[in-house]
């Protein structure tokens, strides 16, 4: 991912922090493909940026999430049983979305002043 990509994304959750009412968080992340795609693409830093919302005294939190996947290709041709096999570049963009329960909840502190 480009500089001014990173840059525009950063200014983008910096200025809408402003308005969500909620947690932003902006993480990187390494991904290593497997199995087949591990011999055609070369391993990737990738950005997520989350937004996490979570009432007063309420025992589930709401998040969603996006990732941006730039997987570029070792080679432009690889060798295949019948020729040639052709890959370029991919880009994902990956949206997720989840409820998370909170078994424990924080009991209040009772301060006494006396």
């Amino acid at each position: 991912m480009n500089r001014l990509k990173f840059q525009c994304l950063v200014i983008i959750a910096l200025l809408s922090s402003a308005f969500a009412k909620g947690q932003i968080t902006l993480k990187t992340m390494f991904y290593y493909p497997t199995g087949m795609e591990k011999f055609h693409y070369n391993r990737a830093i990738v950005p997520e940026l989350l937004w996490m919302v979570q009432k007063d005294r309420a025992r589930y939190r709401r998040r969603i999430g996006c990732s941006y996947v730039p997987l570029k290709t070792r080679l432009d041709t690889f060798p295949a049983v019948t020729g040639y096999e052709i890959y370029t570049n991919t880009h994902y963009i990956l949206l997720n979305a989840g409820l998370d329960y909170i078994i424990h909840p924080k009991k209040k502190k009772i301060s006494i002043r006396g």
